[in-house]
This record gives structure tokens, C-alpha cells and sequence, in this order.
């Protein structure tokens, strides 16, 4: 359809992703309450029992940061009220050729000196401006009024200024992680908690302002907002790190291969109201992300410049797409979904874990696999210890204990790696009961979603990165390579 809005709103990933999470903790606490005792089948040890899974994008001790859905409205006032003093400015790039400056405001009196300062740092650090021009081929100079607000209330009245009617605010302030018009951004930082949060939205933002002012009319909604969700979890990758950005992006996937599985994949749009409405039952944008992350993949980044070069010399979008990627856009859509169904069809064949242990940890892991009721364990050793978990929950590569039964039912979508040292330990000067990984697994695909440490209490805490005690959780490989694997990560020219 043709480009007819400047306004972009930016639903976070983690909005989303908590929804997720709420599914999923309830299930889980009911099949692995920490408050009942599991005692262990051998005179060795005793590991209790794993607490509920909380999606790492939920409250811990940090997707995974947050990142990014997006959603295209009407047009609406291109004005930018000032809602605040300006902070100084700054480039987006380390020589400022050919990179915009960024005017950023403070909306409300919460916003303070080290929050301006700490997203000035981040675009500085990741030259998202210039790696987000590259990767496009648009080069912008022009300011670019970056909005930061630190409260719902603020977020609300800073959009109600840009041309938002007040229905509008109260809506987006509550379940939305950014907003673009023109060249206007803004951020609620409450909504962006985390630096792989806020590092996402701010990419996902920018490249919005990008394309608002480097493209013609006549991009669709789903490379709009591909594109965006895209370099947006790329830069999410770089502050999140390898593991935690992994498992957040299969968890992201999961949710459009659970539409495939129910019937409910809907056609990649060119309707950016159906983005805007928010009324299927999975978030639109992760679809346009693996899409446009396919093409990437497959074409490379020049292929998209010579796609938005072909717009803005007055062709049509399905004479464009056409040309640059050699079908048409029915067609790859036609190819894309299969694509999507063969992941759906994928089997489990097991996964390859590596755990690297300090010399002073001394104990065991013990490991149940999604599915099942057995606990199987070894003994853990200095170094590197490398391990491989059947579908059938069997451990190859390490010699093992004596395995035990779990009396309550089987968890049907997350592996636990218990640690169970053997010796006392305490977290936060607290005595600790158990703790451990939880790895979610869905088509074929095992994704790392926070560590948890139980107090004995019997209250627990959930951490984003994976490492307890000095033990870390450093890699997970599917022994049959995931379908969608290389369209989760896709390098970007200049980063």
C-alpha cells in the first residue's frame, strides 16, 4: 500500500512476551511447585524440586530485553510540541559525516541526567545511526527530536502533543514501547527497563525515521515494520549477548509457528490498520520479521537499497519487490509459509548443552527433560563439561548417576538443569534451596530462558543471565539444526 502515515508505535516485545509468560508460569508452577519436596533415588544428594518458569523478558534480574512490535496508523499532525528542555546534542556515528544529531528532551521531571545520558551512550556505543544508514542505504542530516519519558502519565501527554488523540494516549501509553512521526520519537523508558530493551526500540524507532524520510510512498506494512523488528533485534543481540538473545528470539518464533500449527497465518499485509488493531491472535510483526530476515538471508542487505532505490524512482511496490528478489510477492509469500509449516513439522533431536564450571562449584547438574519424569545427573568437573540431552531425556557424553523419578507430571515444554552442589550456598546472604536453568523447548527448537535461585524460604528469583554461582550456562545446539536458525540472526553491514 502506498506509505500514507509518518506515525509508528512501537509495541514492545516484552509487553508481548509477558503475555507469554503468564501462560506458561501458571502451568509451570502447577506442575513444579518449589515448595514440594522431591527426594533423590540415591545416597549421593537430594536436588528439590524447579520452580515456575518466568519468561526472561518478565520480571528478573534482566528480550532478553525487550524489542520490538510495531504498528502503522493514520496520518496525523506532523508537528513536535516541546514537552521539555533539550538535552545536548550528539551523532549518531563517531565522525557525524553524514549522520543526523539528535535534539533529546525530557518529558516530565523524572527523566534524569543519567537516563538521557544512558540512551546517548547506547546509539554512541552501537552507531545505530550509522549502521542502521548502511544497512538501508539513506543517508539523513537532518535533527532527529528523540521524546524520553519516565511515566505513563508523560508518555500520554507527550503523544496527545504530537497529534494523538487522548483515546489514542491512554491506550498506547499502557501497552506501547515506543512512537514515531516524522522525524519525533518517543520513548517510554518505563516500557524499555532494560539496555537490550531500549537498544531494540531505539533501532526498531530509528529505522522508522529512516524510511519516513528516505522512501516514497508505496512500502508495504510488513517491510515497514519487517525491516524495523529486524535491525532492531540486532542491536538487541549485541547488549543481550549470544544465549540470551538466542533464546529470545526462538521464543519470539515460536509464537508465529503457533499460528501455522492452529490455522490462524494470516498473508503478510500491505494493511497496516490490521498491524494497528492488534485483532489476530499473534503479533503481526514477528511474522514480517522472519520474512524480511528470510530475504536478507538469502539476498543480502543491497538487495533491500536496490528494492527502496526502485520505490523512490516511482515504481510500483509488486514491480519493485518483483525485480529485486525475483518473485513476486504472492509468490515468496507462497514460499515463506511453507517454510513456516516445514518448521512447525520439525522434530526433536535432542540437544548439545555446555556448562563452564569454576574450580571452587563442586556437585552435580541434574536434568529432566521436557516430557518425562526422569531426573538423570552427573557429576560436574572443573573447565568445560559438555553434555548432550536425548528427546527421551537420556544424557550422553558424561557418565551419570542414578537416575530418579519425579512424581509430578511431566513438564511438556521445558528442560531443567538443577544445580546440586555439595555444599551450602547462600544468594544475597540468604540460604538457597535449589537453583538452576529452565530451557524451553518448542519445534525442535531449545531456547534458554532464565536461571532461578529458590531460597529456602521457599521464595525465588529470576535471572535473565545464565550464569549461578560461577557455573555458566555457555552454549545450546540443537543436534538437528532448527529450520528458522538462520533467519533469527542476520549480520548488518557496519556493525
Amino acid at each position: 500500500m502506498g506509505k500514507s502515515s509518518d506515525r509508528i508505535f512501537h509495541l514492545t516485545v516484552t509487553v508481548f512476551a509477558l503475555g507469554l509468560t503468564a501462560v506458561s508460569a501458571v502451568t509451570l508452577a502447577y506442575q513444579h511447585n518449589p515448595e514440594r519436596v522431591r527426594s533423590w533415588m540415591t545416597s549421593i544428594v537430594r536436588t528439590p524440586p524447579a520452580p515456575p518458569v518466568i519468561n526472561q523478558a518478565g520480571q528478573a534480574g534482566p528480550p532478553a530485553g525487550s524489542t520490538a512490535q510495531n504498528q502503522t496508523g493514520q496520518n496525523g499532525a506532523r508537528g513536535v510540541t516541546p514537552v521539555a528542555t533539550p538535552a545536548p546534542q550528539t551523532t549518531g556515528d563517531k565522525t557525524g559525516v553524514n549522520q543526523p544529531t539528535f535534539d533529546i528532551r525530557r518529558v516530565g521531571n523524572d527523566v534524569s541526567d543519567a537516563d538521557a545520558a544512558r540512551v546517548q551512550t547506547l546509539m554512541n556505543q552501537y552507531r545505530m545511526p550509522a549502521v542502521i544508514s548502511d544497512a538501508l542505504s539513506i543517508r539523513l542530516k537532518r535533527p532527529i527530536h528523540l521524546y524520553l519519558a519516565q511515566s505513563a502519565a508523560d508518555y500520554k501527554e507527550a503523544l496527545k502533543s504530537l497529534g494523538v488523540s487522548p483515546a489514542q494516549a491512554q491506550r498506547f501509553s499502557r501497552d506501547t514501547g515506543g512512537f514515531t512521526q516524522d522525524d519525533a520519537i518517543v520513548i517510554p523508558l518505563y516500557q524499555n527497563k532494560t539496555t537490550a530493551d531500549l537498544a531494540n526500540t531505539l533501532a526498531h524507532e530509528l529505522t522508522h525515521v529512516y524510511l519516513n524520510a528516505g522512501v516514497a510512498p508505496g512500502l508495504p506494512s510488513w517491510v515497514n515494520e519487517g525491516l524495523a523488528v529486524t535491525l532492531g533485534m540486532h542491536f538487541q543481540q549485541a547488549v543481550a549477548g549470544p544465549l540470551a538473545y538466542d533464546g529470545y528470539a526462538k521464543q519470539m518464533a515460536e509464537s508465529v509457528l503457533d499460528a501455522v500449527r492452529d490455522g490462524k497465518l494470516i498473508p503478510l499485509t500491505d494493511d497496516e490498520t490490521k498491524v494497528l488493531e492488534g485483532s489476530t491472535d499473534y503479533d503481526l510483526e514477528l511474522q514480517d520479521w522472519l520474512a524480511v530476515s528470510w530475504l536478507v538471508q538469502q539476498h543480502g542487505w543491497p538487495a533491500w537499497a536496490a528494492y527502496l532505490n526502485r520505490l523512490n524512482a516511482g515504481m510500483t511496490d509488486g514491480d519493485a519487490f518483483a525485480q529485486t528478489f525475483g518473485v513476486s510477492e504472492s509468490v515468496y509469500n507462497d514460499k515463506f509459509t511453507a517454510l513456516l509449516r516445514q518448521a512447525v513439522q520439525q522434530a526433536d533431536g535432542g540437544v548439545q548443552v555446555t556448562l563452564e564450571v569454576p574450580g571452587d562449584f563442586h556437585g552435580y547438574a541434574r536434568v529432566l527433560q521436557h516430557g518425562t519424569q526422569t531426573w538423570t545427573g552427573f557429576e560436574l568437573t572443573k573447565g568445560t563439561n559438555t553434555f548432550t540431552v536425548t528427546p527421551s531425556g537420556q544424557l550422553v557424553g558424561q557418565r551419570t548417576t542414578e537416575p530418579a523419578t519425579d512424581p509430578n507430571p511431566p513438564d511438556k515444554v521445558t528442560l531443567y538443569i538443577d544445580l546440586d552442589p555439595t555444599t551450602d550456598l547462600t544468594y544475597n546472604g540468604k540460604p538457597v534451596d535449589n537453583s538452576g536453568f529452565a530451557i524451553d523447548y518448542h519445534y525442535g527448537m531449545y531456547a534458554f530462558v532464565n536461571a532461578w535461585v529458590t531460597y529456602e524460604d521457599g521464595k525465588s528469583v529470576y535471572l535473565q543471565d545464565p550464569d549461578l554461582f560461577g557455573v555458566k550456562l555457555t552454549a545450546l545446539k540443537e543436534k538437528t539444526p532448527p529450520v528458522l536458525q538462520p533467519l533469527l540472526s542476520v549480520s548488518v553491514p557496519g556493525s
